[in-house]
């Protein structure tokens, strides 16, 4: 799946696109966050997958509540990467205590107590889809080095979705010359958006109408 970032900036919207992997073709979305969830074809440590995530603009995910895991599980169900089936997620482990990326603490405990975990074998942590096999979306801690998918959290902010495409809408203070807007949507891992087809012209055209950013109501 193809990601595209609208940013409304100075009187101008930037279009760009972030290209990621989905293994359903759809960006799945809970609450104010939405979901990259990758495949198998090119996994990383959990360090490369986080810089990954933090290219799309996001981060690997803080599942905060019961509500957010089982909304997660119920997605990883839908999918098959190939054993191990796992994810890496945003739990690392500081000192002695497991912490999400953002700074939240560990408050849901989903471990895969049946198997002793957290065993102790890295502070690094992921999201299996059936290990055990009776047991459905529990964690594991791992070292760093072992290579895996990973499941990135972005903000929701003003999603819109057109077939394989996502947009989304941020606002910005400053705006840019095309160069310049162009090395911004490259900043996110994408470029300026290519709108290939009269359908999604179409479509982004009645997005824009939507919209009054002040004259010229343009967009690159």
């Amino acid at each position: 799946m193809t990601n595209v970032f609208f940013t409304v900036n100075l009187g101008m919207v930037l279009l760009c696109f972030q290209g990621i992997a989905n293994a359903v073709g759809t960006n799945p979305c809970f609450q104010n966050s939405c979901y990259l969830i990758s495949d198998a074809e090119s996994p990383a440590t959990w360090t490369d997958n986080r810089e990954t995530c933090k290219r799309k603009g996001g981060d690997l995910v803080s599942i905060e509540t019961e509500a957010e895991w089982s909304f997660l599980n119920d997605e990883i169900q839908k999918r098959c990467i190939g054993q191990p089936n796992e994810w890496h997620i945003g739990l690392n482990k500081v000192g002695e205590v497991w912490k999400w990326v953002n700074n939240s603490p560990l408050t849901i405990d989903k471990w895969q107590t049946t198997h002793g975990e957290p065993s102790g074998d890295g502070n690094k942590a992921v999201m299996s889809k059936d290990y055990p096999p009776t047991k459905k979306g529990l964690f594991n801690d791992l070292p760093n080095w072992i290579k895996r998918a990973y499941i990135c959290e972005l903000p929701k902010e003003h999603k819109i979705c057109f077939k394989s495409y996502c947009y989304f809408i941020f606002d910005a203070k400053s705006g840019g010359t095309w160069s310049d807007n162009r090395k911004t949507c490259q900043k996110k891992g994408g470029d300026l958006v290519s709108i290939e087809n009269e359908a999604e012209w179409s479509f982004l055209n009645n997005e824009i109408q939507k919209r009054c950013i002040g004259k010229p109501n343009e967009g690159i």
